[in-house]
């Protein structure tokens, strides 16, 4: 069993509410579980992400003290008292936890990590997608061939010209990489569609606010799916769908929302598709 390391002080906040304040501690824990899902068997990745990511922030910060009248940490006159303490604060908060200065030196430029972050967490989405229908399938209580599966979650991934068609070794190659952030995924596509802010539903959550202000919700959302993963265990297989050694779970100690999750139903079209689905030769 793996949980999710979202900083040092990530679990003495209450994430049950939803902020769009811009907190420091907020925007870090979203930083680090993006790069769960885009690395999420790469600890020198996260790190190298981290780290760079850390150097491009506390460079910011001392511009920031440099450029403001109160507290010049360099300028004409300086405070050496203050620009030590805040050199040591910006240490403990940004350079000790990446790994250091060395770390920060040897790890790849940010903005190619940055590209790479984006590249890994949009293949990610695809399996996330995957345990998001069979969660659908098996709530609307599907019992055409066997029920839920994850090669039906592909035959209607494939059939929905929405999405950028990904071909089916494609997707199960994905599945296989990713299958172990595969509920933080389904909880940002989830979270997206389904999430408002307010009680009007006049907006809903962005893909930014589920790594900020809604992190809350969509941690919530993730345990949800990991429950599902863990206990479903589809028609003629004698394992569940997500292997709980190999899940990054949500640490137990934080307090967060208590939703009331909805699953959309497939539509009528979906369901008619299916008709195809058992006329093909597919395992399951």
């Amino acid at each position: 069993m793996r949980q999710l390391d979202l900083g040092p002080f990530f679990g003495e906040w209450d994430l049950s509410i939803f902020t769009r304040e811009p907190w420091d501690w907020v925007g870090e824990a979203g930083l680090r579980l993006a790069t769960y899902i885009a690395w999420p068997e790469d600890d020198k990745k996260r790190m190298d992400f981290l780290a760079a990511k850390s150097a491009s922030t506390y460079n910011e910060t001392v511009d920031w003290f440099k450029n403001h009248p109160i507290f010049p940490l360099i300028g004409k006159n300086p405070d050496p008292e203050l620009s030590g303490r805040a050199e040591q604060l910006e240490r403990a908060k940004y350079i000790d936890p990446a790994g250091g200065y060395e770390a920060i030196a040897n790890a790849d430029s940010i903005s190619t990590l940055e590209k790479d972050l984006a590249k890994n967490f949009s293949h990610a989405l695809e399996p996330g997608r995957q345990l998001y229908l069979c969660a659908i399938m098996h709530n609307q209580g599907l019992q055409r061939e066997g029920g839920a599966s994850l090669d039906k979650a592909i035959f209607l991934l494939q059939k929905n010209a929405a999405l950028p068609a990904s071909s089916e070794r494609t997707l199960k190659d994905r599945w296989a990489n990713y299958r172990s952030v595969s509920h933080l995924a389904a909880a940002i596509i989830y979270s997206t569609q389904n999430l408002y802010i307010g009680d009007d539903k006049d907006e809903r959550i962005s893909l930014t606010d589920c790594f900020c202000g809604a992190l809350g919700s969509t941690l919530a959302v993730a345990n949800y799916f990991a429950n599902f993963g863990l206990t479903f265990i589809p028609h003629a297989r004698s394992e569940a769908l997500l292997d709980k050694e190999q899940l990054w779970l949500v640490p137990d100690n934080l307090t967060l929302p208590d939703l009331d999750i909805v699953l959309p139903k497939l539509s009528a079209e979906e369901l008619k598709s299916f008709k195809d689905y058992r006329a093909r030769p597919r395992g399951n």
